[in-house]
């Protein structure tokens, strides 16, 4: 497959989560499949969540870098 290919594959997941992720952020509401968490009525939970994300959206766009750059 090539690098392009696998770099598309690895990269639009990523942009879409990271679109998920700030969309949460704005809104207040996070919700994803199996997992909706309010900013409102569980702060805590919410910020963590966003963290956790974050940092796979990180990964994954670092990830599709590399592969892009043939690191990996």
């Amino acid at each position: 497959m090539p690098r392009s290919l696998l770099t598309l594959l690895v990269a639009i997941p990523s942009l879409w989560l990271t679109i998920q992720v700030f969309g949460s952020i704005v809104s207040g509401d996070l919700a994803l499949t199996g997992l909706r968490v309010n900013r409102e009525k569980n702060a805590a939970a919410f910020w963590i969540w966003i963290v956790v994300l974050g940092t796979i959206c990180c990964g994954l766009l670092v990830l599709a870098i590399g592969i892009f750059l043939n690191f990996i």
